[in-house]
This record gives structure tokens, sequence and C-alpha cells, in this order.
């Protein structure tokens, strides 16, 4: 939560894991809300802003909380501290398991490139949460007499039986080195061809599933869209791109000059 307070630039940030069985949004971390004894650690399902973001499963954007109809004070954490909110759901084949929000004392409209870096952010916490559940589930099924039922997404209509494997397929972004290149502009030139067929493949898979979907699972398609289209996204990864060359440049000359002296 201090990294996503700091990379964002706001006063508060903070994550709601739903609990199906309580039928509750439990806070699960917070950086900016008072945590302590007299602090209210949930809310109830489709209760406050946070449980209309889980309800209805879309990112919200508000630039005075308070006005809004569904807004809640969570006793006891002082977030009447904060006016502006911007939240998401962290949703995992098409299950809200939680809401990711940031929150600012001043009263404003959170821009586009927030909005995209947090739906992103919430991305990449469903893919952890929805591994984590499956390994849970996996550990208990290879304990004796203990049977686990896991139900996929179909990909198609039919019935197929087979052998199942189990891969790690979910990369953490601590595995992910940042490394140099010879050639910023090739580097770039591949991460636009990514993104191009990134892009293609969302709107395939929009084409398939438009009748299998609900109106609010399909409405995903739209957002990862957005940030795939996102210009303002995008420019920020090049400037990252270029910054980073220009550091290593640096480093290395640097190091070179340092060479030069000892010797």
């Amino acid at each position: 939560m201090l990294q996503t307070k700091l990379a964002m630039q706001v006063d508060c940030c903070s994550i709601y894991i739903t609990d199906d069985q309580t039928q509750q949004l439990n806070l699960m971390a917070s950086e900016g809300l008072i945590n302590n004894r007299q602090t209210q650690q949930f809310l109830k399902y489709g209760e406050g802003v946070v449980g209309l973001i889980h309800q209805k499963g879309e990112p919200l954007n508000l630039a005075n909380i308070s006005e809004h109809s569904h807004y809640k004070y969570l006793p006891g954490s002082q977030e009447d501290n904060f006016k502006s909110l911007l939240g998401t759901p962290i949703i995992h084949q098409r299950q809200v398991l939680g809401v990711l929000v940031a929150q600012q004392k001043t009263p404003r409209l959170f821009n586009e490139l927030e909005e995209s870096f947090l739906v992103t952010l919430a991305m990449h916490l469903a893919s952890l949460l929805g591994n984590t559940g499956l390994r849970l589930q996996l550990g208990a099924y290879f304990q004796p007499t203990n049977v686990v039922s896991l139900q996929g997404a179909p990909a198609s209509s039919g019935i197929a039986i087979a052998p199942a494997f189990v891969v790690k397929t979910n990369l953490t972004l601590e595995e992910v080195k940042i490394t140099t290149t010879q050639s910023t502009s090739k580097e770039i030139e591949l991460f636009d061809r990514m993104v191009e067929k990134c892009s293609n493949e969302f709107s395939g898979m929009a084409l398939t599933l438009k009748e299998q979907l609900s109106k609010d699972a399909f409405a995903l398609f739209d957002i990862y869209s957005h940030i795939l289209n996102d210009k303002a996204f995008i420019n920020a990864i090049y400037a990252k791109i270029n910054q980073e060359q220009l550091n290593a440049r640096q480093r290395y000359q640097s190091g070179s000059r340092w060479l030069y002296c000892s010797v």
C-alpha cells in the first residue's frame, strides 16, 4: 500500500478483501486510514461506496465522496479527512475478490493515467489472489481423504475429459528485471507491437464472448481496451524506457571515469 500511495502521490491507499461467508468486505491493509481497536474493519456487501464498487464490478471516480448517496463513514478511521476517491474492483475469472481504493484530501477527479494505473494494479492483485486460492485448494487436494472440486472458465461449449496439469503462469513484479538495451527505439517498437497484438486479442475475445458474458463482466473488456489505447499511459511507459536507458548510460560513464582515475 505504501508503494502505491507514493507512486500515485495520494494521501491514502486501502485494500478491501471479500468474505463470502460473512458477506463482508474486510479492510485488510491501508496507508492513510487510522487502524486501531475503535476502527470498524469491514463493510457489508453493498454498503458504502466501496460496497457499491464491489456490487457493480466497475471503477468509480468521485471528486467529493461525502456527496455520494452511498457514502458511509467507517467509524474510527478518520476517513472524513479524505474528499476524493478512486476505487476499482479486483476481479478474477468474473469473481470480485476485493476493492482497491485511492483517496485524496483535496476534492478532485482523478485523471485517466491514474485510473489506468489503479485498474492495472488491481488486475495484478486479482491474479495473485486468484492463484493463492487455487494453491490452497490444491494443497488440500493432496491431503489423504480430501476431495477438491475446481471449476474452470469454459473457452467453448461442449465436454472434454483429459489429464490436468497445473503450471506456474503467474509472474510477479519482483521477477521482472530492468535491463538495458543497445537500441531504445527498437524496444519501443517491440512494445508497440505487443500492445497492438494484445489489443487485437481483446477485441477478438470480446466478439466471441459477447453473448456469453453478463453486462458487468463484458464491461471489463472496455476497461482493458481503454488502458491499451490510453495515450497518456503509453507515453508514460515510453518516458520510463527512455529514462532507464539514460540512467544506465550515466552509470556506465561514471564507472568508466572512476576506472580511468584508478588506473
